[in-house]
């Protein structure tokens, strides 16, 4: 068993390999809401070193999977009681975020990575590298949220995370492999 250790030595603060380590070994850390006092950023715990097998997490993808769960949190699901929140990596590094707003007329819920990709669009981005979806379980996006971002980036990383720390990863084109396009004679 891998010995965790919180963020911080002697001193109180991170060092470098802290920061960019895998966050409890695939995201069971996400289940801990824990926050430092000084920054009130989340400060998970980190193992001293990742299992055989799992590779360091970048920084950005950390930043991606803490801003889908704090887009999480502001979720309007009164009715399903499922809350989602997404956030999407554009080409460029910057991060969207949006969450499920429910509809009494059901049909008129939008998903939170339509959300999140929405946002950025109404900024001017078109291009994306990955989406992150959280919830308190794996879900995986509806198929009218895999059409709207294949029209962006059918080659895109989306992944799946939840709050009891599981974490799965698709390329779009796994989950939706012939998306609709006028003109797409294949």
């Amino acid at each position: 068993m891998w010995e965790a250790s919180p963020l911080g030595g002697a001193s109180g603060k991170p060092d470098a390999d802290q920061k960019c380590a895998v966050r409890s070994y695939l995201l069971t850390a996400l289940a801990i809401d824990g926050m430092s006092k000084k920054s009130g950023k989340s400060c998970y715990p980190v193992r001293k070193a990742p299992p055989q097998g799992v590779k360091f997490m970048s920084r950005k993808f950390d930043e991606l999977i803490d801003r889908a769960r704090q887009a999480q949190s502001k979720a309007y699901a009164p009715y399903s009681k499922f809350k989602v929140g997404a956030a999407i990596l554009t080409e460029d590094g910057d991060i969207y975020s949006g969450c499920n707003v429910e509809n009494s007329s059901y049909g008129l819920t939008i998903c939170a990575e339509r959300g999140a990709l929405f946002k950025a669009i109404s900024e001017g981005k078109r291009r994306f590298k990955s989406v992150v979806v959280f919830s308190d379980r794996l879900a995986y996006p509806c198929g009218a949220c895999l059409q709207v971002l294949a029209e962006f980036s059918p080659e895109m990383e989306v992944c799946l995370a939840s709050s009891k720390g599981e974490l799965k990863k698709f390329n779009l084109r796994d989950l939706l492999p012939q998306p609709f396009a006028i003109g797409n004679e294949q």
